[in-house]
């Protein structure tokens, strides 16, 4: 790195720190032995790193563990050191494709790591200016729109406008993320279940609605605590869904596994 390109970078993460755009990490990346200013980005610490209620295992990566990994590639490197490193989370969340890779920004004097920025793959410090409102975690969405699509491979002819309603309405939301990529091509490669054999096709459907239903109060109480404003009319689209389960005759036609793509 010339001294114009770490003159721009250090002047871009003052104005970051002074919008709120990054959260201190420090403390964590002192546990592990990388005594500097350690700061991730406010979307990917919210999307990714961020333990939410009733996150369960591998819902979120660590910091921790993902800065003992930088201090091992730090003190691997020749000098004089790498301005970015690229590293592969050491467990990966259970939705996260193997090969995805978080950049971290390191400013050093001389032999001393004096501040890391973690970033997602597709952010960039630019973008953090944008003073989008906070995001949802990941692993909350990816749920959540799995349940959409398992419902549209088992809603009437009657229902298809709804659930591509839903599925576009809480795509809102996907929009913000950081790892917006990420998700849609982990969704892409994902197939919902087969009816279990102890269900009918009627009985799965509204197993199918109530998670459904439960998932997306679920979301909704974890954007509240983190203060979130979800402005998305998800509710009333739920409550027709749910008077669907009721009062919709059986019909022949519903939607096929490969009608999923349609929700996109």
């Amino acid at each position: 790195m010339n001294l114009r390109e770490e003159r721009i970078t250090r002047k871009q993460w003052e104005q970051a720190r002074q919008r709120g755009a990054l959260v201190d990490v420090s403390q964590e990346a002192d546990q592990v032995g990388l005594s500097c200013h350690c700061e991730m980005s406010v979307p990917l610490y919210r999307s990714l790193f961020w333990k939410y209620p009733s996150a369960r295992e591998r819902d979120t990566l660590a910091v921790g563990d993902l800065l003992h990994d930088l201090q091992r590639q730090i003190d691997s490197s020749p000098q004089p050191r790498r301005a970015m490193y690229h590293i592969l989370p050491p467990l990966p969340t259970w939705w996260m494709a193997p090969r995805y890779r978080l950049k971290l920004w390191v400013l050093s004097g001389g032999e001393r790591t004096e501040s890391v920025v973690i970033l997602s793959e597709q952010e960039d410090l630019e973008r953090l200016f944008a003073g989008l409102p906070p995001w949802i975690p990941a692993s909350l969405l990816v749920r959540l729109l799995q349940s959409i699509l398992r419902l549209g491979t088992l809603c009437y002819r009657s229902e298809r406008l709804l659930v591509r309603s839903l599925y576009a309405t809480v795509g809102e939301l996907l929009l913000r993320s950081p790892l917006q990529a990420e998700i849609n091509l982990h969704l892409d490669q994902w197939q919902p279940a087969f009816i279990p054999r102890e269900f009918s096709r009627e009985e799965y459907r509204v197993v199918v609605l109530r998670s459904l239903l439960g998932q997306l109060d679920l979301t909704a109480a974890v954007a509240e605590q983190m203060g979130a404003e979800i402005l998305l009319p998800v509710s009333g689209v739920l409550q027709l869904m749910a008077n669907y389960v009721g009062f919709v005759p059986p019909c022949e036609e519903v939607l096929r596994p490969e009608d999923k793509g349609r929700f996109h």
